[in-house]
């Protein structure tokens, strides 16, 4: 039998390019099958960064709301802080000063909070000077509160108690028992009594060097006016201690206001810083 070798060798390379081209179609597929994946985690990377940056810079848009929000707190605080110290100076008291002791740990935990926030880096000085004037300002009135504690807030507290209490007391004795006299120097002594009063008032009221010095020549003309004056000498005594009393509750209490002074001055500074941050 003869064999048609053109032909088998036809057929045989016809099978043999028909099997690679079509491995070369498989393998065109596959890689633009992967070509197309690579492409979709292209674009899912880049969504995903896309995300990231608008999530990024959402979250930095919310800091730097709750960085206005938290620092217009803490002007507000800021305010209401020196609206207590006016009232306090008006007519002080122990509510007031409570008062004042939570405006002050209100406007401590507001600026924490805001030096907590990523974006507050930017203002880390201003956040620090505004810590050290509150404490500044805390520090300040404890130190007046003190004072005026000891003072006393009106006519029946501290000081200003005991001044009112010996001087009424040294004057009532010697009404009571002479009221009707018309000895010159017992009726000089109880005119004494109420120029010292006067002078008392308005040292409390201005602090003046002038009314310290009225003070004490008054004081001066009843030292020399109680030897001289006919009354009885039980009241005389009940006069001189009450009277030393009396000098000696007026001496501290000028003392405290001397003292006091660097506070006050300490306080106005760091209100006025209060008032302009």
């Amino acid at each position: 039998m003869r064999v048609d070798w053109k032909r088998a060798i036809s057929s045989t390379g016809n099978r043999f390019f028909s099997s690679t081209r079509n491995a070369s179609i498989r393998f065109r597929a596959i890689t633009l099958g992967i070509l197309t994946l690579i492409g979709f985690g292209g674009v899912g990377l880049v969504y995903l960064w896309g995300q990231q940056q608008t999530e990024a810079a959402f979250q930095q848009s919310k800091d730097y709301t709750e960085l206005a929000e938290l620092s217009q707190a803490i002007a507000i605080t800021a305010g209401v802080l020196q609206s207590t110290q006016k009232d306090y100076e008006n007519v002080p008291s122990d509510s007031l000063k409570s008062r004042f002791d939570e405006l002050v740990g209100e406007a401590q935990k507001e600026l924490q909070e805001l030096n907590a926030l990523p974006v507050a880096m930017d203002y880390f000085l201003e956040i620090s000077d505004a810590r050290d004037t509150i404490d500044a300002i805390s520090g300040a009135f404890e130190m007046l509160h003190g004072y005026q504690s000891t003072l006393g807030y009106d006519a029946d507290r501290g000081l200003q108690k005991e001044l009112s209490a010996s001087l009424s007391q040294a004057e009532a004795a010697v009404k009571q028992k002479h009221r009707r006299s018309k000895d010159p120097n017992t009726l000089k002594l109880m005119h004494t009594f109420s120029d010292l009063a006067r002078a008392q008032l308005d040292y409390a009221i201005t602090g003046s060097q002038n009314s310290q010095g009225a003070f004490e020549v008054a004081f001066s003309r009843y030292e020399r006016t109680i030897p001289r004056a006919q009354i009885d000498p039980a009241v005389a005594e009940k006069v001189k201690t009450n009277m030393a009393a009396y000098k000696k509750a007026f001496e501290a209490y000028t003392k405290l206001m001397t003292s006091g002074q660097p506070a006050q001055s300490c306080w106005r500074t760091c209100s006025i810083f209060c008032h302009h941050a």
